[in-house]
């Protein structure tokens, strides 16, 4: 050590310096405290953050996909049409019904039907449907009149008990995938088979199916988009196609001709009126041409005369088809009135109303079927 005054090297310990005398101090130097312990780092702010973020994208993930999954999986809600009836049923007269019951091949037109046989039981006049809450109808009422209805294991309608003779009765028998849907359908008439349907389905629910008669010619092959409505049907005759209807949101928008081996022979477009929400309001044809049936029909019954070149649509305040009606070509409406005398209405053919409900919980069959119109 030194001395502080006068700068002599001294002996540690020393008290007093040896050279000039000064006091050093008599107290020991304190030893410095000991420095804490150091403590483990915590992570740094951004790594926390990222800590944070991802777990909760885990949780967010976690829910959405069982949120997606329940979504995805779901049957989804559908409008099923409960109530149909023509505007003036009650006014036909002979003359005039068998012109309502040759309209059929206009329905081509306006093609939201899923399949050639919707096992729904269309009738002439009013029917009223209760159905279910899985959109399965429960009692059904025809021109007031209270049906009987048999249903399969599945608890879908297969037939209407006691309606027609056992000669004439109409009946269904479905087979049904794992997730029960139909693979096919047979239409039985007094017991024996009158005609089938096969379907197929993709993985986003749109499907094809083949109508087929007793004999097992194709006679109609239809493909149905994810959204239930048609996209395309092809008609044929002798196992050969003889006519392609193509749509757009339901509507004609083309009728494709086909000869001898599938040589397309001809091709009409139709103009697709719409209203302002993009909806189909009014197919329309320029020569008044429906296909080759519609034609036969007008041949048979006004002497080759256009019955109709609109068929138009109205919507209710969901979006459903709520009205369908076919204006009169005027000398069609003349020459059915000079034929029978009388006709229900001077404006239109036929105008179907409908009435739906929507079901949260529909069957597969529901599902396939949901749309019955013309």
């Amino acid at each position: 050590m030194f001395c502080p005054r006068c700068g002599s090297q001294l002996p540690d310990g020393a008290r007093f310096c040896s050279r000039c005398g000064s006091t050093l101090g008599g107290e020991k130097p304190v030893a410095p405290a000991p420095a804490p312990a150091q403590q483990p780092a915590g992570p740094k702010p951004r790594r926390r953050r990222v800590v944070a973020i991802v777990v909760a994208a885990l949780a967010v993930l976690l829910a959405g996909g069982g949120a997606a999954w329940w979504f995805l999986l779901r049957p989804q809600p559908v409008w099923v049409v409960t109530n149909t009836g023509n505007a003036w049923n009650d006014s036909m007269s002979d003359g005039s019904e068998m012109i309502f019951a040759n309209t059929t091949p206009y329905a081509y037109a306006v093609m939201l039907k899923a399949c050639p046989d919707q096992m729904l039981f269309t009738q002439f006049g009013t029917t009223e449907r209760v159905l279910g809450t899985d959109g399965v109808t429960r009692s059904l009422t025809v021109n007031g009149q209270a049906e009987s209805l048999e249903t399969d294991d599945h608890g879908n309608v297969v037939a209407l008990v006691g309606r027609d003779d056992d000669v004439t009765a109409t009946s269904y028998r479905v087979t049904y995938d794992d997730q029960g849907r139909p693979t096919r359908t047979d239409t039985l008439t007094g017991g024996a088979l009158s005609g089938y349907v096969l379907y197929a389905y993709a993985d986003d629910g749109s499907f094809v199916c083949d109508g087929y008669d007793e004999s097992g010619s194709i006679t109609q092959r239809r493909s149905v988009g994810a959204d239930g409505v048609t996209d395309w049907v092809e008609v044929y005759d002798a196992g050969q196609v003889a006519e392609r209807y193509e749509y757009e949101d339901g509507g004609l928008s083309s009728l494709i001709s086909y000869g001898t081996g599938g040589v397309e022979t001809g091709r009409r477009s139709y103009e697709l009126e719409r209203d302002d929400s993009g909806r189909v309001t009014a197919i329309v044809s320029s020569d008044g041409y429906w296909g080759a049936m519609a034609r036969s029909v007008e041949r048979f019954v006004l002497d080759d005369t256009t019955l109709a070149t609109r068929v138009c649509l109205e919507y209710d305040e969901n979006g459903n088809v709520a009205r369908v009606y076919i204006p009169w070509e005027p000398a069609a409406r003349d020459a059915l009135i000079a034929v029978v005398g009388l006709i229900p209405n001077e404006d239109t053919i036929v105008d179907m109303r409908y009435e739906y409900q929507l079901v949260d919980n529909p069957t597969p069959l529901v599902r396939v079927l949901r749309r019955n119109l013309l």
